[in-house]
């Protein structure tokens, strides 16, 4: 009997990530495989990040990653201390969601701009001694742990958080040093709970907004927060924008209350 042969076939299957590093298209194994020292522009157009793609070279001044890009995650110390970066944006649609690290972006000290989808949770001194960063939005993240995300962020003047929910009552110092801090938003409904002295020294300076003027209301009658009263125009510490309105209608005895006379 002629003997039989058997041939075992292997097939390999690459997940292939498609940039464009300073203009120009590049396809590798891993984005790490393609981002080489001296590279600056890197805008990532489709496949998986993952964990050991990072740290990029620090001559990265620009990091994009578009809708189709599946982050898995932004580990700790991914872009820390990195002299030259300038932007994040991260514009992820998947349904993969992920977290941001400790110490992720500590030590960016010429980081501006990041816009980051897709992102739920922050770990503490996520952007540590960014010292020129100006605007952050995160508006899918969910929870804040740890301690001094934003410490000495002495240029931040905005920051966005519309789907926050959970905060360590812990963190007291989150904002520490962020001198002109102007902005914060925030959901319809309260986070809970932030540290009453989180805010400490900001108090005169941050404006709080929120989706609808009506929500206002919400935050008003929130007690969450260790010494915060009902209806005191406060929360937080913060002054609310809200002039209360309280009246009867009729000489009835229920007493409606709007944020104006139209409501």
């Amino acid at each position: 009997m002629a003997s039989m042969m058997t041939w075992n076939i292997i097939l390999w299957t690459y997940i292939l990530v498609t940039c464009r590093i300073d203009g120009e298209a590049k396809t590798g194994i891993s984005l790490k495989s393609i981002v080489v020292d001296g590279s600056k522009v890197v805008e990532v157009l489709k496949g998986t990040i993952g964990p050991n793609d990072f740290p990029l070279p620090s001559s990265v001044t620009s990091f994009t990653a578009q809708e189709d890009v599946i982050i898995q995650e932004i580990p700790n110390n991914a872009f820390s201390s990195n002299p030259n970066l300038k932007t994040v944006v991260i514009l992820s649609t998947s349904d993969h969601t992920f977290s941001i690290g400790s110490s992720a972006f500590s030590g960016c000290t010429h980081l501006e701009l990041v816009q980051i989808s897709g992102a739920t949770s922050l770990a503490g001194l996520a952007f540590n001694g960014c010292s020129h960063l100006q605007s952050v939005v995160l508006n899918d993240l969910i929870q804040i742990s740890g301690n001094s995300h934003f410490n000495g962020c002495s240029e931040l003047d905005s920051l966005s958080l519309q789907s926050l929910t959970t905060v360590d009552s812990s963190s007291s110092m989150i904002f520490q040093g962020c001198t002109q801090f102007s902005t914060i938003v925030l959901p319809s409904t309260p986070p809970k709970t932030f540290h009453k002295s989180v805010f400490s020294g900001l108090n005169d300076q941050l404006n709080l907004v929120v989706p609808k003027e009506n929500d206002y209301l919400n935050y008003d009658r929130d007690t969450s927060v260790s010494g915060d009263s009902s209806n005191d125009g406060l929360w937080c510490g913060l002054t609310l924008p809200t002039s209360i309105v309280n009246i009867k209608v009729n000489k009835r005895n229920a007493v409606i209350t709007g944020l104006k006379l139209s409501d």
